[in-house]
């Protein structure tokens, strides 16, 4: 199971815990002739409840991501550096082509990575930030190549 099948699936029993202890608890009280809490106290408890479970398992996730993600600084870096030393000059095209090829680049690996489509491992997190580096090293490759070998 995913994390975003893992998600409904949690919120979906928060909702049917809310309703159970709900009805359960406005029943217990009336008996008692205390007055219920409101169902949006409830959810509000229920949820805290959840968030801290999965707080852990979003700092993991945060964490792959984020490692996967120092390989990317470097090329982030220099597309930056190439890319605002050519609008200097007044070339724009070139910075913004090399941007939307890596925009699609990451839309295109993000659903093989994520999902595992095309013969390509279901990684998750982990591969929607090896998608995100692969993207960027093209986009540095194509400013840099274009660069370097452009006769004026």
């Amino acid at each position: 199971m995913n994390y975003i099948e893992e998600l409904f699936a949690r919120q979906g029993a928060l909702l049917r815990a809310v309703s159970r202890t709900g009805s359960r608890r406005r029943a217990e009280e009336s008996r008692e002739g205390e007055k219920s809490p409101s169902p949006a106290a409830e959810v509000w408890e229920l949820a805290e409840e959840t968030a801290q479970a999965d707080a852990a398992a979003t700092l993991g996730f945060g964490m792959d991501y984020l490692t996967v993600m120092l390989w990317g600084l470097l090329p982030f870096g220099v597309t930056q550096v190439y890319a605002s030393t050519l609008r200097e000059v007044g070339e724009t095209r070139l910075p913004m082509l090399a941007s939307v090829a890596a925009i699609l680049v990451n839309l295109v690996f993000n659903y093989f990575l994520i999902f595992g489509k095309c013969g390509f491992p279901e990684m998750g997190v982990t591969g929607a930030a090896i998608a995100t580096v692969l993207s960027r090293y093209i986009e540095t490759a194509i400013i840099v190549v274009y660069t370097h070998t452009r006769k004026e």
